[in-house]
């Protein structure tokens, strides 16, 4: 069996503070492409699980909410599943203010792009 591949500790994320748990987003290229694949044998169809469309989040539901904190979440968190973001990650309480939390990690996956203003990085991160 393939030992699981070490979380780069210098990767940006944004941790929630909207639920319980110690939980982070953190948006990359690979993070997509897996999320994506999982979704796929899982059932998912391509346009359901296809993320890149639904970076804008422009018109999103409740179903690609889920699968974009998925997959924000699962480069820190490798073993949380859907049905775990959807039972103990995303509330109707707190639904609301996850695209700002997404906005922010998509922000800090592209620095040449931000501002400093733009997102604040989760304070125990090295600088």
């Amino acid at each position: 069996m393939a030992k699981a591949k070490a979380v780069n500790p210098l990767l940006p994320k944004i941790k929630l503070e909207c639920c319980t748990g110690d939980y982070s987003l953190c948006y990359t290229y690979r993070a997509l492409k897996t999320a994506e694949k999982m979704l796929r044998a899982a059932g998912y169809t391509k346009q359901e699980s296809n993320l890149l469309a639904s970076l804008s989040l422009q018109g999103i539901d409740a179903t690609q909410l889920s699968i974009l904190v998925f997959a924000g979440l699962i480069t820190h968190h490798p073993t949380i599943t859907l049905d775990e973001v959807d039972e103990q990650v995303i509330t109707f309480e707190n639904m609301f203010q996850f695209p700002d939390y997404i906005n922010a990690a998509y922000i800090l996956a592209m620095p040449s792009l931000a501002k400093p203003e733009d997102a604040k990085p989760d304070p125990t991160q090295p600088e």
